[in-house]
């Protein structure tokens, strides 16, 4: 169908790496044959999760990571909108990771489920039976979550939640969360 209010629809993904195979698929049948009106963006930081297929019919534009003077401005900004997001200046959390742990009510509630599920764990042995423990629609942002913290407590570098990083960092190995990270990856 055609726009009504403007010359093209513009349908923005964020996070692509996240979509499932069978997704993509449905995803690369618009990209094939598109409508001259729509405008797909996809954003990714993994580029290589993509299927082939669907990479091939896209344009490819890298963005550089902020740098920290390029977070300050943002930061500022944000707190004109009443977002307090200087927390996040010293985190390697991207722009939109940054706003939605700031005011995505899913992501705070995932945060929530991760801190539930190490409050609860017993060994470190039992990092592998977390991913089996989400339910499935969670799993699209459950994983990448907990990745980017074992990320931050491997690389010791500030993540969202210092509570979650400190109860991670003393209970559980650097060479656990290792190790983990191939099963996170997979799942």
């Amino acid at each position: 169908t055609l726009p009504i209010l403007s010359s093209h629809k513009v349908f923005v993904i964020l996070n692509a790496e996240s979509i499932n195979e069978i997704a993509q698929n449905k995803i690369l049948k618009s990209l094939e044959e598109p409508n001259p009106s729509n405008i797909f963006i996809l954003t990714t930081s993994k580029i290589d999760k993509l299927l082939p297929t669907v990479l091939s019919r896209l344009h490819k534009i890298t963005i550089p990571k902020l740098s920290a003077h390029d977070k300050q401005l943002i930061c500022a900004s944000l707190k004109q909108n009443n977002i307090n997001a200087d927390k996040y200046l010293s985190t390697d959390l991207n722009l939109t990771e940054i706003l939605n742990f700031e005011t995505n009510e899913n992501y705070l509630k995932t945060l929530n489920a991760i801190k539930y599920v190490f409050e609860n764990l017993k060994t470190s042995q039992d990092i592998p039976k977390v991913s089996s423990s989400i339910p499935e629609f969670d799993k699209t942002l459950f994983l990448p979550i907990l990745q980017k913290l074992f990320l931050s407590c491997i690389n010791n570098t500030p993540f969202v939640d210092d509570y979650l990083s400190t109860l991670i960092k003393t209970n559980y190995p650097t060479q656990a969360l290792i190790n983990s990270l191939p099963l996170i990856e997979e799942t």
